[in-house]
């Protein structure tokens, strides 16, 4: 039974419809949708380059003269997680021997390296996921492991050494929050896109995109597939539009989802994203480093979301499985979430708020008192 002491801030936030004043709490949103919705049903909040954030980052190359053209967050992780956030993109490489995200370009533009920077370790990240959910058991978080790179001045055979420490001791670190799946107890294996929300909650789900033949869900890591999901893989429709001009991108993602957003939520997720991408060519580098950053491209795109959003999917468009943005916020997440309003658990009991507003109750939702203590600083 719900607690009597949070009744009220539920009711009080609950949102009831897109449009509506009131929105979903963000820490626990998963906390609202039924057992029975699969993952791609849901609309969730993504974070591009989610380790490369403000709090973490150390450029290193060009990245150390102007970390604008590489940090892609404001936000570290767990404030991430806080402000409704479900799908991180997570990029590794090997900084010393230690595992850690990175967003680093090694096109040959003016020198060998553009360089960038490195961000968030992968041990705090996936610390802030354990942290997380077992304060938010009703909540799945999704790591998209992909683009594994090497450091400044390393070779590929880098790429080949933090994939060994991943695989073969890391992840395997945090087996208790990971999705695991054995065909001799669980049955056959699942495409992800499919998989019910129940069985996901309290779960983290790590997925990898290039590493096929090292990924093992029976010891918690998935695939991901940029396209149709097979048994163990989570099937997206995940194409960039690699342009820093904004109505390029909108043009770019719009016509994609238009065009392939029919097959959402069912075969495969569409993922919207709604990035900006600092080109590499001499000029765009040194304008980027005079007067250009990730965040200024994400204040001219980030705004531009809501409005689009509404107007698409007023039009028919179905609701994209993935929103991917630089520099989410709360902002962001409550102009995202609460178009699963679909996916909602029947409301058991409606009361009155404020000026006679209804909000929602649901009786079968258990919300930690913790929930409500810890300070992740919603504010941002």
């Amino acid at each position: 039974r719900l607690k009597a002491n949070i009744a009220a801030l539920l009711a009080a936030c609950w949102a009831v419809a897109p449009s509506a004043a009131w929105t979903y709490p963000l820490p626990y949103w998963m906390s609202c949708m039924r057992d029975d919705v699969p993952l791609a049903e849901l609309t969730m909040p993504a974070s591009h380059d989610a380790g490369a954030n403000e709090e973490n980052a150390d450029g290193v190359g060009w990245g150390s003269a102007k970390e604008g053209l590489s940090v892609a967050q404001e936000l570290p992780l767990r404030r991430q997680m806080a402000v409704g956030v479900r799908f991180f993109d997570l990029r590794p490489c090997l900084d010393d021997g230690t595992l850690k995200t990175c967003h680093i370009a090694h096109d040959e533009v003016l020198w060998k390296e553009v360089g960038g920077c490195y961000g968030e370790s992968l041990k705090s990240a996936f610390d802030a996921a354990k942290e997380f959910l077992g304060a938010h058991p009703s909540e799945t978080l999704i790591f998209k492991i992909s683009h594994w790179d090497y450091p400044v001045g390393g070779s590929s055979d880098d790429k080949v050494k933090a994939q060994d420490q991943f695989f073969n001791s890391f992840v395997y670190g945090y087996d208790s929050i990971l999705l695991k799946w054995d065909t001799a107890r669980d049955g056959a294996l699942p495409r992800l896109n499919a998989l019910p929300l129940k069985k996901a909650r309290g779960k983290l789900i790590v997925v990898c995109d290039g590493v096929s033949g090292r990924i093992s869900q029976a010891r918690g890591t998935w695939g991901y597939s940029d396209g149709n999901a097979g048994a163990g893989y989570l099937g997206v429709y995940d194409s960039y539009a690699n342009t820093d001009d904004c109505d390029k991108m909108m043009n770019d993602q719009i016509g994609k989802w238009a065009s392939q957003g029919s097959t959402a939520n069912t075969s495969r997720a569409f993922l919207l994203s709604w990035t900006l991408t600092m080109q590499t060519d001499w000029k765009s580098v040194v304008e980027g480093i005079f007067s250009g950053s990730i965040k200024d491209f994400a204040g001219k795109a980030n705004p531009r979301l809501s409005s689009e959003l509404s107007a698409r999917i007023a039009a028919g468009y179905k609701r994209p499985t993935f929103v991917l943005m630089d520099y989410v916020s709360a902002t962001y997440s409550n102009e995202i979430v609460p178009y699963n309003e679909s996916n909602e658990r029947r409301p058991e009991a409606t009361v009155s708020v404020g000026a006679a507003t209804a909000g929602k109750v649901y009786s079968e939702v258990t919300v930690p008192v913790s929930a409500q203590v810890i300070d992740y600083g919603l504010s941002a």
